[in-house]
């Protein structure tokens, strides 16, 4: 039997997933012989924390590619044989994201030296993320590298530099493929063409998989890319029973690869269907503004839909002057809460900052607050994290994609190794040798930029205090701080130790004793646990860089590639107000529900983006992209809309409250925004002056 429980966010599809989990262990069902394919990392962790049993077993609980892992390296011995050059090597070596796109902006640097890409706008660093996308798009689509050429090229027949592009484009793709086969160092593309070419097309590999696992679990169908729905496919025909969970709303990573189109018309049918109703999340009102929102969004051609959300019969521009609120009044003014509108994007984050305290201050949970943003910069984030903190609160941003290097313990790890290997080929920036400096001296800015510019003087040497005549200006206490850093490099020059083991030293030695927090531990710990992970593939992989491993990996940091992110731990506690993309808060499984959203920027472009770049497009290598399609401005803006509505209905499932907007007619660098979700918002919820 399979079953499938259909529903929105918020129906329970997760919790009765749960539920079957934990029957079928107290049925005596060993843990061992159930299978749980879920869409994220985090998702694995929430799952594993959440099964509640007396006893079990090792849980069998993956993501796709963790499970494409763990079998290509079990039967890496069969796979290697069918490789060119044979067995060579007893288990491959699996390359992180950050790797990957480094060594692939190394080959894009060379072809640009040699005059490649003369008409491509985009960074060396941005060529090699498209690249490596067009190789991961077609790995969970089943497309060949001679399929994503033949589709991408076919769209601009007459465009003699985007051909030429595509050329180059196409040469560093077929290098860099080359090399991974050769030194065995799996991206995630290769890993996965590898699993689907080798292993899931043998009918004893197939066989093993029935002996190993009886019951299948699969949790949010529609974000399962195309490869995942096919090994699903395969298990339905092998497992006892199957549940899965399938939201008919969703697919909003479609853009990663999911295929929710692929789901319906070909898993779906073969289920015995379960509706499991309305979202338990979200409030009535939010389901029915999802629905009209859904309505237009969807027809795009600016009509004006007139609904009323309000109770009292106000619309939504009806709350959006300065000083008035939603709920003020004591009554409920439905899921639209307010409009916080200005001229200049500061002004609207002071608006959005003021309301939220207004809240806090009635007496709402920090955590039943969030604040959702298409795009979250370093304004955003610092304007409101400010102007909370400045009030006693605080707010925990979501998003993975704060550089280390915006991290003052991961900057400073980089610095002093910067600071030890004065002939790297690298260039230390002042202001984070200031920064350093100020930390582990404790000196003010001002003393720590006069020591900052001695540094440079000498090239980069510490020099002796009394030599430059300092020390009366530092003070002898920080002076001796300064005295007993000089000689710790000193040191460390003379060791070279490796670069993961002189991080573990720098960290214990000159950082743990300033009492880090809980983010500065994880930055450091990103840090030794990247490090470590590159050297395995810098030490296979042919010809990776001219540059020592230590040197490439603080210039795979300075490049901004090492994920740009730290590790990532949700918040342990309901204390402070969420900051997410829309991406990660739906994608989050620690929020099931939020009274209180902010919906930011809604005037600018970001929440319409488009996926399709110079040399890339996600669109054009899905399996639901006819061959015989044009990819046009009318297709561009559909598949836009689309998405929009996947996401605005998605949100909205987790608003158990109301929904501020918040919009500037000014972006940050002060040109006028004409965004459409915008008029759309105005067209169900009101004027908005």
């Amino acid at each position: 039997m399979v079953q499938m429980f259909t529903g929105p966010t918020g129906s329970g599809k997760t919790t009765r997933l749960l539920e079957v989990y934990e029957g079928l262990g107290k049925k005596g069902i060993k843990t061992d012989d159930i299978l749980v394919l879920v869409k994220g990392a985090s998702n694995v962790s929430q799952w594993r924390a959440s099964v509640k049993l007396p006893v079990s077993g090792p849980m069998q609980i993956y993501t796709y590619f963790g499970w494409v892992q763990k079998e290509v390296g079990k039967y890496w011995p069969l796979i290697e044989g069918s490789l060119p050059g044979g067995l060579s090597c007893l288990e491959p070596t699996f390359m992180t994201a950050e790797a990957s796109h480094y060594l692939m902006a190394l080959i894009v640097d060379r072809i640009r030296a040699e005059g490649g890409f003369p008409e491509v706008k985009a960074t060396a660093q941005q060529i090699a993320i498209q690249l490596i996308d067009n190789l991961n798009q077609g790995a969970i689509n089943g497309l060949t590298v001679e399929e994503i050429k033949e589709r991408l090229v076919r769209q601009h027949p007459g465009d003699l530099n985007r051909r030429l592009a595509y050329q180059h484009a196409f040469e560093i793709m077929g290098e860099f493929r080359e090399k991974c086969l050769q030194s065995r160092c799996l991206d995630y593309s290769l890993a996965v063409e590898l699993y689907n070419q080798y292993l899931l097309t043998r009918e004893d590999y197939i066989k093993g998989l029935t002996g190993a696992f009886r019951y299948l679990l699969v949790d949010n169908l529609e974000e399962m890319v195309p490869t995942a729905q096919d090994l699903i496919l395969v298990l339905l025909d092998e497992m006892e029973e199957a549940f899965l969970a399938f939201n008919p709303d969703g697919g909003y990573g479609t853009s990663f690869g999911a295929d929710p189109v692929m789901a319906k018309k070909v898993i779906l049918p073969r289920c015995k269907v379960a509706e499991l109703g309305n979202s338990h999340t979200s409030s009535r009102k939010a389901d029915e503004l999802a629905a009209v929102l859904a309505t237009v969004i969807g027809a795009g051609d600016g009509q004006s839909v007139v609904t009323n959300f309000a109770d009292d019969g106000s619309t939504l521009g009806a709350v959006q002057q300065e000083g008035s609120h939603g709920q003020e009044d004591g009554r409920d003014n439905g899921v639209l809460a307010g409009s916080l509108v200005e001229n200049l994007r500061g002004d609207m984050f002071h608006r959005v900052g003021k309301e939220i305290v207004r809240l806090l201050g009635q007496g709402v949970t920090p955590g039943d607050i969030v604040v959702i943003a298409p795009m979250i910069d370093k304004v955003m984030e610092f304007s409101l994290g400010q102007y909370l903190k400045n009030r006693g609160y605080a707010l925990a941003n979501l998003t993975r994609n704060r550089q280390l290097l915006d991290q003052p313990f991961g900057q400073a790890l980089i610095t002093l190794a910067l600071l030890v290997n004065p002939g790297w080929r690298l260039q230390l920036n002042f202001s984070a040798l200031v920064q350093t400096l100020g930390m582990v001296i404790k000196t003010d800015p001002v003393r720590s930029a006069l020591l900052a510019e001695q540094v440079f003087r000498h090239r980069l040497e510490l020099p002796d205090l009394d030599q430059v005549g300092l020390r009366p200006r530092i003070g002898f206490d920080k002076g001796d701080k300064y005295d007993f850093l000089k000689k710790w490099i000193e040191e460390k020059k003379e060791e070279q130790p490796e670069l993961d083991l002189f991080f573990q030293q720098a960290f214990g030695e000159l950082l743990a004793p300033l009492m880090p927090g809980e983010n500065d531990l994880l930055a450091c710990r990103q840090l030794i646990d990247s490090v470590m992970k590159f050297r395995k593939v810098m030490e296979r992989f042919p010809g990776g860089s001219e540059m020592a491993l230590g040197e490439s990996f603080i210039d795979l940091v300075l490049r901004g590639t090492l994920a740009a992110e730290t590790l990532f731990r949700p918040p342990q506690n309901k204390e402070q107000v969420i900051l997410a993309t829309p991406y990660t808060f739906l994608f989050s499984p620690y929020i099931t529900s939020t009274k209180y959203q902010f919906w930011m920027d809604v005037s600018g472009e970001h929440w319409m983006w488009g996926n399709g770049k110079e040399l890339s497009n996600p669109y054009l290598l899905s399996r639901q992209w006819a061959g015989d399609q044009i990819w046009n401005d009318e297709a561009d803006q559909r598949l836009r809309r689309e998405q929009l509505v996947r996401t605005v209905k998605s949100m909205l499932g987790k608003c158990g409250g109301s929904l501020y907007i918040a919009a500037s007619y000014l972006s940050s660098q002060g040109h006028e925004q004409e965004g459409q979700l915008a008029q759309w918002l105005e067209d169900v919820g009101g004027e908005w002056s």
